[in-house]
């Protein structure tokens, strides 16, 4: 998974207002009060490495970190070879030649070869002298630079300052200035090739928030019939924005960003044109519409655990834009050229064909095999070199195999994108993506939804992958139906537990009925089973048919095959939406593979 690095100074004058522009771009700190050396942010993809502030565009030029907040005055110092992304508008100092103000020492011609210089900035004390064909001896301090001509260590110093005020309470004068500095956001130039999309978003939130300094929303109620004197008097950063107001038909309500400083003389103004109710309020960021980049940032799907609710709502929108494409109305060519991997040492009849579909229908190709038979690894072939080859003849790989962690195996030891399309009772992340696709067509949002999982919950990954995912929306309630011994595994309850999710095991589906909006079937699997005696005792512990729907407000799902947990009487419903979600397993992984080979070239 694709991550990044912010180093931020660990104390001095930069520290907090670093950590404070961070917070305000949505990347506050976890642990903010411990500061370890490296914090976690909000954000699960970005960690904040704390670093002296002398240190970081070595950091950055490194790779240490991949982006960091420091001054122009030390990037130049250090003479890092970074990328300055942003300049951050705080912290401005120059660095500056002072003298005592009472020695003979008023202009740079003042300076005689035998005199003696301190400074914390020797590399650009030295570039500036040479320019000015001065050749001084330059004593290389730590701190304290202001002190050294009052106590013999040097005649004159170069030194940061802000105001001049530490200078002139030590009885020094300003001769010359060296440079002008402030704090900049910086990028290491590999980062920015391999990380671009992550670092970018970092940068546009930051750039948010500086564009909100000092600016306000103002909001108002006009009468239509005032609407274009207002307009006159009214300056707005993006347009005055107008909407209806439902209580008024002769009402509307505007709206925009002004600066701080024209708010006084505006409210005055507004109030002579006819506007009324007017609201001034602060703003935490602007972000541009022409300049928001939704981004996807994971290279592999392994397991839905890493995805944020952003990361999800980026492949539904995309599944909604392939929708014409994957019912034959639109061609596409999207991956014309390119060639998919499936690996299926497992058998799969919908997962395999649907991925099949969505990479024909992009106008590219798949080569593989079905199950694990009809490989090399039949003849004792390693997992690891059956992938190492596949890597070589595809632009991104699906795996389906019956042990855990398969697929993040494989993601570790090949470059190109890896997609786990189901790892024995583990993750299918895919299976997720188009059964949230379906219930936000079906129902129109995620939010606010109470779901029931029925059937056999302690085997079926689509149902841990599921809830994991679950947890990201608002206002869920999860009803866990099954027999007692296929109960949803404690490690999957724990991920839930840490969660604000609300979710209640039950074994009975009446009593739950009346109060969801989705039954997801899943059938209890035989092959999850040691032994076949255990199977037929569970085997139909639950069915759903028509006579108990009827009446109810509710949706039914299945990740089929079914086996006879839904009776076909069902099929024929308006209940019936698990042939439809079947269907959407095209548009999703169209919009997998298309974001994942596109994001990821070879």
């Amino acid at each position: 998974m694709m991550k990044i690095k912010i180093a931020v100074p660990s104390k001095g004058r930069i520290s907090e207002p670093s950590i404070d522009i961070l917070e305000k771009a949505g990347l506050g700190l976890k642990d903010r009060e411990s500061r370890k050396l490296i914090s976690k942010t909000f954000n699960k993809d970005i960690d904040v490495l704390f670093a002296r502030a002398s240190d970081i565009p070595e950091f950055v030029q490194d790779g240490i970190a991949d982006i960091g907040i420091t001054g122009i005055d030390l990037i130049k110092e250090s003479e890092a070879d970074v990328i300055e992304l942003l300049d951050l508008k705080f912290g401005k100092t120059r660095l500056v030649l002072a003298a005592p103000e009472d020695s003979n020492i008023k202009s740079i011609k003042d300076i005689t070869p035998e005199m003696t210089l301190a400074t914390e900035f020797p590399t650009l004390t030295k570039k500036y002298l040479e320019k000015n064909d001065l050749d001084l001896k330059i004593v290389k301090l730590s701190g304290s630079t202001e002190a050294a001509p009052f106590i013999g260590v040097a005649d004159l110093i170069t030194d940061l300052t802000s105001t001049g005020t530490t200078l002139k309470m030590n009885h020094l004068e300003i001769v010359d200035t060296l440079l002008s500095s402030s704090i900049v956001l910086i990028a290491n130039r590999q980062s920015m090739e391999s990380k671009n999309e992550l670092i970018d978003s970092v940068s546009t939130s930051i750039k948010g928030v500086l564009e909100a300094a000092r600016k306000k929303l103002l909001m108002m109620n006009v009468k239509t019939k005032d609407l274009d004197g207002v307009k006159d008097v009214m300056p707005s950063m993006g347009g005055l924005t107008i909407s209806d107001v439902l209580s008024d038909e002769e009402t509307v309500a505007a709206q925009a960003v002004i600066d701080e400083d024209e708010v006084f003389d505006l409210v005055n103004k507004l109030r002579n044109a006819g506007a009324k109710d007017i609201l001034v309020v602060p703003i935490e960021r602007i972000i541009w519409l022409d300049k928001v980049i939704r981004i996807f940032k994971l290279k592999n799907i392994i397991s839905i655990k890493d995805f944020d609710r952003q990361d999800i709502d980026y492949i539904l929108d995309e599944a909604t834009k392939m929708e014409d494409i994957a019912r034959s109305r639109k061609i596409s060519e999207e991956l014309k050229g390119k060639i998919l991997g499936l690996m299926f040492f497992e058998p799969s009849t919908r997962t395999r064909m649907s991925f099949e579909t969505s990479m024909k229908r992009l106008n590219g190709e798949c080569i593989g095999f079905e199950n694990s038979g009809s490989s090399s690894v039949s003849k004792g072939e390693s997992i690891a070199d059956t992938a190492k080859m596949f890597e070589g003849y595809s632009d991104a790989l699906v795996i389906r195999h019956e042990l855990e962690g398969v697929s993040k195996f494989i993601s570790d030891i090949v470059d190109v994108p890896v997609i786990n399309a189901g790892d024995g009772a583990g993750q299918h992340p895919t299976q997720t993506l188009l059964d949230l696709y379906t219930i936000k067509k079906e129902i129109g949002e995620i939010d606010n939804l109470k779901i029931a999982l029925i059937g056999d919950l302690k085997f079926g990954r689509t149902v841990h992958s599921l809830s994991n995912a679950l947890c990201l929306y608002d206002n869920v309630k999860i009803y866990m139906v099954s027999p007692q011994k296929l109960k949803m595994p404690q490690e999957v309850l724990h991920d839930l537990d840490k969660t604000n999710i609300d979710y209640e095991e039950v074994e009975n589906i009446e009593s739950i009925i009346d109060d969801v909006d989705v039954l997801y079937v899943t059938r209890i699997q035989k092959e999850r089973f040691g032994d076949i005696n255990d199977y037929l005792k569970i085997k139909g512990a639950y069915i759903i048919n028509k006579k108990m729907l009827e009446g109810k407000d509710v949706i039914v799902m299945h990740p089929l095959p079914r086996i006879d947990e839904i009776d076909t009487d069902v099929d024929d419903t308006e209940y019936n939406k698990y042939f439809i979600q079947a269907f959407n397993a095209v548009p999703v992984r169209m919009a997998i593979l298309k974001t994942l080979i596109k994001n990821n070239p070879k």
